[in-house]
């Protein structure tokens, strides 16, 4: 991984793997061109081995016709989505128009409980962040202008739509369903129970809605990882800077 650094504890060294030798992952840091700025954390991502598709935007250059994947289907693009480089804590992350979004789908739809964690922001109100390719109502997340909403059938809304970074979390699980924001829960109750089929960034197909999005990892587990999901808000807030 080219122009990736580490500090050994005297000095900063290009590495291409960041695994130590006692197995955990290595603080990495990037050259900015005034200060080194740390872009891996020494937190991971946890159960990992259990992702059923992880969108990382840290790393790549360009998404204009796909955003490659590091687990599951590659997303393919409609438009132009852009890389904003160094753009979120040093790091790269995708930028949507009016007119861009990327797609793909499942091999086959993921049955509830399964659990979302994103790292977005929406300029404007009213934007759908994340949807399904065939219609509405299956894994949606909207800033609908008063509250963060999910819906999967049936909904459940809360918290304070603006425009900075935020962390969310999104567990689908009927009327277990929760919606955490940075960390707090912000909503719970009865999302509905459809099961997710596919993916759709900053564009809700059945309605045509393109939004306006920023867009930098997103996690995808096919369970329920409310025990887990700390964890997995740590490891994002600590690599993209923000607070919890």
């Amino acid at each position: 991984m080219p122009g990736i650094n580490y500090y050994d504890g005297s000095s900063f060294s290009e590495v291409a793997a960041l695994e130590q030798s006692d197995g955990q992952t290595a603080p990495a840091y990037r050259w900015d061109g005034s200060e080194w700025v740390k872009i891996y954390p020494t937190s991971a991502i946890p159960d990992s081995d259990d992702l059923h598709y992880h969108y990382d935007a840290s790393d790549k250059t360009d998404v204009s016709t796909t955003w490659a994947t590091e687990v599951g289907p590659d997303l393919s693009a409609t438009g132009s989505p852009s890389i904003v480089s160094g753009g979120l804590n040093g790091l790269n992350y995708v930028s949507y128009s009016d007119s861009d979004y990327h797609e793909a789908t499942f091999a086959s739809a993921v049955s509830q409980p399964d659990q979302i964690f994103i790292v977005f922001r929406t300029p404007r109100s009213n934007d759908y962040i994340l949807g399904t390719t065939d219609q509405n109502n299956r894994h949606d997340f909207k800033d609908d202008g008063d509250n963060w909403t999910c819906r999967a059938g049936s909904f459940v809304s809360g918290g304070s739509p603006d425009d900075s970074w935020h962390i969310a979390s999104l567990l689908f699980n009927g009327s277990n369903s929760a919606l955490r924001i940075d960390g707090t829960q912000v909503a719970s109750g009865n999302v509905g129970g459809n099961a997710y089929p596919s993916i759709s960034i900053s564009h809700l197909s059945s309605y045509g809605t393109v939004a306006t999005a920023d867009v930098a990892e997103i996690l995808h587990y096919p369970a329920d990882k409310s025990d887990v999901q700390t964890d997995a808000e740590a490891y994002l807030s600590d690599k993209w800077g923000i607070s919890i």
